[in-house]
Order: structure tokens, then C-alpha cells, then sequence
């Protein structure tokens, strides 16, 4: 089965289609292939449990998977412990190792 890896990398109050990426990723988890969402650049603001944008609640009410890149979380002063309920810090290796596995990866 096709595992499919979005990376966002843009927040939610920058750009109007970021609900979109979190409507594409819930719908591929509900209906079949896995998909799982890496956070990157600007869009971690969304990965805070203090946002308001409703990027990350879409995710994980589908059961995605939800990673937020440590380096763009360090660089705006974003602790671990101000995320999310369900969002892991993660390096970018993630995305490597989805591409190793054959996950189709989609980068915005």
C-alpha cells in the first residue's frame, strides 16, 4: 500500500491552502494509504498546543501521524513541551526514511 509523507512548510496564517494539506492528508488516512505530515520552516507554529489554526486537531482526529521539525521549532523559541498533544519533534531524517520505504512525499 502507497504511504504518502507531506511536508508543510508554511503556517496557516501565511497561506489559505494549509487547511487544504490538512483536509488531503486526513482524507488519504480515512480512506486507505497512511499518511503522515512533517512540520517544517514556519509552518511548527501550527504544531503548538496554544494555536488556534486547526492544522494539527484536522490530523489528528484522522490519526495521522504529525511530526514537527527540531531545528524550525528551535529557531522560534518553541519548547517541547508547548506542542500539541500527538505532534513528535523530529528530525528531518523522517522524510528520508518515508522515501526509503517508497512513501510518495509530497514538499509545500
Amino acid at each position: 500500500m502507497t504511504r504518502y509523507m507531506i511536508v508543510e512548510t508554511r503556517d496557516a496564517h501565511e497561506a489559505r491552502d494549509v487547511a487544504w494539506m490538512a483536509d488531503l492528508a486526513a482524507n488519504l488516512q480515512r480512506n486507505g494509504p497512511a499518511a503522515a505530515v512533517m512540520l517544517a520552516e514556519n509552518a511548527v507554529f501550527a504544531a503548538r498546543a496554544s494555536a488556534i489554526a486547526p492544522t494539527v486537531r484536522t490530523l489528528a482526529e484522522a490519526g495521522c501521524q504529525v511530526f514537527a521539525d527540531r531545528y524550525a521549532l528551535r529557531e522560534r523559541g518553541i519548547r517541547d513541551a508547548e506542542l500539541a498533544k500527538g505532534v513528535k519533534p523530529a528530525d528531518l531524517d523522517v522524510v528520508l526514511d518515508a522515501l526509503e520505504t517508497g512513501a510518495s512525499v509530497m514538499w509545500r
